[in-house]
């Protein structure tokens, strides 16, 4: 069983469905999208949101993608399923920046 199995709901902010039009994929556009989520929610703590999730295309680089990143599958359920649901805690990127690790 994984961490969120059996809970309804937890705060955090979604992401959806972040998609590249295939021309503009490997230019660091995604990347950059992604890093805004997540460090303007790392650094302005005004939310609560202690997590941030993503609807992911279920196919290896998507995924791959956003392991990059430190997000693990929310659960194993979604596995033969088109999209993966994946989650990341927002802590360890605050941490990061407390740090002075995060621009």
């Amino acid at each position: 069983m994984t961490t969120f199995e059996k809970q309804t709901s937890f705060p955090a902010i979604n992401i959806g469905h972040l998609a590249v039009k295939e021309g503009m994929q490997s230019r660091k556009v995604g990347r950059t999208v992604l890093d805004f989520v997540i460090h303007t929610f790392a650094k302005y703590d005004t939310s609560g949101c202690q997590f941030i999730t993503v609807d992911s295309l279920n196919n290896p680089r998507t995924n791959k993608f956003y392991s990059v990143y430190g997000f693990i599958n929310q659960t194993n359920s979604d596995s033969l399923s088109p999209t993966r649901r994946m989650y990341i805690p927002i802590q360890i990127y605050k941490d990061d920046e407390d740090e002075g690790i995060v621009d």
